[in-house]
């Protein structure tokens, strides 16, 4: 091979080399799905900020920050930590991307209530507000799932002033295929939520059965619950998809 060429091949991979590199983190923001959004981007998809993370147009979290970890290239992997905050309670997580998986390791996050109730028009319509507090040692797509999330100080809008319901907690167990169980329990508050359900990820199916019984007088929500059937002074939410 000519020197010329060879020189010529050098500055080219030399030229590749800087601009991955030094590629810029708003070719991420671009990447995204319609329904997410970056905004004030900066720095490289290796290092880099971001003010906010919207889903469906809500903040769900904000001082964002990703570093990558080069050691993870080691095992033919590439390893980012992430860290932001929602509400100012931070929360931080390890994504691996590998040929063989997938995942997000070492799991600590508070996240807003609102985007997870968008699946079902009475859950959105009653204007849930909280904190969904999640953490988990490993999440990967295709490996079975043990995970608890914690409801916490979940309020309803529905009247004039938001009103405080409960914290509660929801436990999931799934296969490698992505069919399980859910079972959600109070943990305090003026609305006592209990219950269970399956899904089945591959067809997008959803069953769940929820019990209702409030403590207290709950304006804001008296209309709703007057449409539901009762059970023994209990009212029952039932919701099937397909």
């Amino acid at each position: 091979m000519k020197k010329s060429v060879r020189w010529g091949l050098t500055l080219a991979l030399i030229f590749i080399l800087c601009f991955i590199v030094r590629l810029p983190a708003g070719l991420l923001a671009h990447a995204l799905p319609p329904s997410v959004s970056l905004a004030g981007v900066e720095g490289s998809i290796w290092n880099g900020s971001a003010s906010a993370l919207g889903i469906e147009g809500i903040v769900t979290q904000e001082k964002l920050h990703w570093q990558f970890e080069p050691l993870g290239l080691l095992h033919a992997s590439l390893i980012w930590q992430l860290s932001g905050e929602h509400n100012g309670q931070p929360g931080t997580v390890r994504v691996l991307v590998g040929p063989r998986q997938q995942a997000l390791e070492q799991v600590k996050l508070s996240l807003p209530l609102e985007p997870l109730t968008r699946f079902n028009q009475t859950l959105a319509g009653v204007r849930l507000g909280g904190t969904v507090q999640l953490e988990s040692t490993h999440l990967a797509l295709h490996e079975p799932l043990k995970l608890t999330l914690r409801l916490e100080r979940v309020s309803s809008s529905m009247a004039t002033e938001a009103a405080l319901l409960g914290s509660y907690q929801v436990s999931i167990d799934a296969d490698a295929a992505g069919a399980g169980k859910l079972q959600v329990s109070s943990l305090g508050g003026a609305l006592q939520v209990n219950g269970e359900g399956s899904f089945a990820l591959a067809n997008k199916a959803v069953d769940l059965s929820l019990h209702l019984k409030p403590a207290e007088d709950l304006p804001g929500l008296a209309p709703l619950l007057a449409t539901l059937p009762r059970d023994q002074g209990q009212y029952l939410l039932n919701f099937k998809r397909p």
